[in-house]
């Protein structure tokens, strides 16, 4: 899962006691006391994917007594006038090293907290408390032009059982009553994720333009055209009703399941695809990428 030198991968779970998202990161690991380079990546997807009532939790040990150091300090989460997720968090973590609250962490799919994945970004934006994390400081002042693609995989309302007064049944009530949530959820996270996106970039173009003139002037000179306000963040959606309607309403009708017939799987890849290539952000990102080179 942690390969130094290699793409940062975060896969997204569920911490089911503390009700908050778990993500298989370094910043989650350590505070567990735990080594993420040894986790297998299969355990982690297994977690991402645990549906409540379907699948058993999977679980992690806390090994508090594995850590030579202290917690980063966590006060500025849990200080008045924080976000309720914030508290919320610095609890979470806190528990992480505390036996007395329990030995262990028990996991479910990372849908329950946000099936987009964007709840992990959020908080580590809370809890780090810079400006720029969870980039790091070099990322910071290198970067120029961000794109955020938020693929969603989600299918709409399906079934007929609205079609009579009876039903549905027991399992179409569990079926529908996660979608209801998870599909909540991703609304609601979606809808702040952007604002929160504009109001990353504004912290981060503050932090460089408040660095001392001498630094600036150095990065300048080893990064020419260089501007400490020359920051862009971008966010779009991939989904299917980026397609026309027919094709949307066909491949809504897919099930969610562990294998799928080879034909689906080229149909979805091909309409991956083609949402990717007509959509206006992404288009526009590449045209200004390739006017910079």
């Amino acid at each position: 899962m942690f390969r130094r030198g290699k793409p940062l991968v975060w896969i997204n779970a569920t911490n089911v006691y503390y009700r908050v998202a778990f993500p298989f990161s370094p910043l989650a690991f350590d505070a567990l006391c735990s080594d993420l380079a040894s986790f297998p990546v299969s355990e982690a997807v297994a977690a991402s994917m645990a549906v409540p009532l379907f699948f058993a939790p999977i679980v992690l040990e806390k090994h508090p007594q594995a850590c030579s150091g202290p917690l980063p300090n966590l006060d500025h989460a849990d200080a008045p006038g924080q976000s309720l997720l914030s508290g919320a968090l610095a609890v979470a973590v806190r528990g992480h090293r505390d036996l007395s609250r329990g030995k262990y962490i028990k996991l479910v799919d990372g849908g329950v907290t946000d099936n987009y994945g964007l709840a992990t970004i959020f908080q580590s934006r809370l809890l780090l408390g810079t400006a720029y994390g969870p980039m790091s400081e070099n990322d910071a002042i290198k970067v120029r032009r961000l794109l955020f693609v938020v693929v969603d995989a989600g299918q709409g309302p399906r079934g007929d059982w609205n079609q009579s007064q009876v039903g549905p049944s027991g399992i179409e009530v569990a079926n529908a009553s996660i979608d209801a949530a998870m599909a909540t959820n991703v609304r609601m996270s979606y809808d702040a994720f952007v604002p929160m996106m504009r109001q990353w970039r504004n912290d981060l173009v503050a932090y460089r333009c408040a660095l001392p003139f001498a630094r600036q002037q150095a990065i300048a000179a080893s990064r020419p055209g260089w501007r400490c306000d020359d920051v862009e963040f971008s966010v779009t959606r991939i989904a299917f009703d980026a397609l026309d309607p027919a094709r949307a309403a066909s491949l809504n009708e897919l099930p969610t399941r562990l294998r799928l017939p080879e034909k689906d799987v080229d149909r979805l890849i091909e309409a991956g695809r083609d949402a990717i290539l007509g959509n206006p952000v992404i288009r526009a990102f590449e045209r200004e990428a390739n006017a910079a080179r």
